[in-house]
């Protein structure tokens, strides 16, 4: 996918926001974008419990999400309820490999 234009500036500001968690400590996105697809693979959750379980905000949680649908990787079912596209499980899968690899525990770094 090649990213031009108004797009392109889009993705740079969503990659350049800060993100902090309660103990002040700084997670990084690939660590949000991990918890928001957990917590919809899990079971089909609506936006609130999906942004309580990861600990953002709402304007922060909504950038994430208007992100992660945009780019395809989560959708609504017809209850409203979001839902992991098969990229999006592609991505939860990649991003499981990369935390064992690493060895961190990425399911308590929210």
């Amino acid at each position: 996918m090649v990213i031009v234009g108004a797009n392109m500036k889009r993705v740079q500001m969503f990659y350049s926001m800060p993100i902090y968690g309660l103990n002040g400590n700084r997670r990084d996105k690939m660590e949000i974008i991990f918890g928001i697809l957990n917590a919809i693979n899990m079971g089909g959750c609506k936006k609130t419990r999906i942004m309580y379980y990861v600990n953002l905000d709402w304007k922060v949680f909504k950038r994430y999400m208007d992100f992660l649908e945009r780019h395809d990787f989560v959708e609504k079912d017809r209850d409203g309820r979001f839902i992991l596209t098969n990229k999006g499980n592609a991505l939860l899968e990649k991003l499981n490999e990369v935390k064992d690899i690493l060895n961190i525990d990425l399911e308590h770094a929210y």
